[in-house]
Formats: C-alpha cells, sequence, structure tokens
C-alpha cells in the first residue's frame, strides 16, 4: 500500500481504533464505507455522485463521522502498473489531502469490481466495504 502523506497516524494498530473512511473512486459514482472506532463493524454509506458537490458532501460526510483516515481504491491494471484511471485517482487523492489534511492510503482494487454486480444497488458502497475489510485483515497480521 503506497501512502500519499505521513501525517497523522501511522501505526497499523493505532488505524485499527481510528475512523476509517474507504473510497472506491468512479467517474460517475463514488462508493464509501467506513469504521469508526475498534468495536464498531463496517458500514457502507450512500454512494456519491461524482460530481460539483463531490467535496461539499465528502466534508460532510469526514466531519459528521470525524473521519480521521483515508483508504482509496487504486486501480492499477492487471499487469500491476498504473494507467490513467490510476492517474486520476491519485489527483483526487491529492484534492482530499490539500482540502482535509488526512492521511490517506491506497489499496489494490484490481477486480474488486467483478466481485458485485453494477445492477445491485449500493454496489460501488459494496466495493468499498470489501477494500476497508481486507485492508483490517490485512493489518490485523
Amino acid at each position: 500500500m503506497d501512502k500519499i502523506t505521513s501525517r497523522g497516524i501511522t501505526n497499523n494498530y493505532k488505524k485499527l481504533m481510528t475512523n476509517i473512511l474507504a473510497i472506491d473512486y468512479g467517474s460517475k459514482n463514488i462508493g464509501l464505507a467506513g469504521k469508526i472506532g475498534d468495536d464498531n463493524p463496517i458500514v457502507p454509506y450512500d454512494i456519491l455522485a461524482n460530481d460539483q458537490n463531490t467535496f461539499i458532501n465528502l466534508d460532510k460526510i469526514i466531519n459528521e463521522k470525524n473521519i480521521n483516515f483515508i483508504l482509496i481504491g487504486m486501480p492499477y491494471c492487471l499487469s500491476g502498473k498504473s494507467g490513467p484511471q490510476a492517474e486520476i485517482v491519485q489527483k483526487f487523492a491529492q484534492n482530499i489531502e490539500d482540502k482535509f489534511n488526512l492521511e490517506i492510503e491506497f489499496i489494490d482494487e484490481r477486480l474488486t469490481s467483478k466481485l458485485f454486480d453494477d445492477q445491485m444497488p449500493n454496489s460501488d458502497s459494496m466495493v468499498a466495504y470489501h477494500l476497508l475489510d481486507s485492508y483490517l485483515k490485512r493489518s490485523k497480521k
């Protein structure tokens, strides 16, 4: 997992007890899931439209949930290299860092969208849920 900033909590154990927002970025929709504190389950949130209100809506969620760590799915190519979509996600992450001054990590999301049917309600947020669940399971090892 790549870090774009060293600010915030850097110990994986401490991240298990923090308020995390997972993001599945898409050109039309942004899937979200969160984990608030160590004792609460991961919860898929409503999907955000990727439009002019994206950062206003993210600001509301980040403040309401007291988010202090963000996990973003990185759409690497099957070869493992960064492609055009990964560059878009990196710019999106940089905007989040600039606006909210939060620690951000990327997690490989190759093939995760295949886990959920696009016709399934809230499928983007279910991808974010899966990303966060995978991240937390890896962090506990």
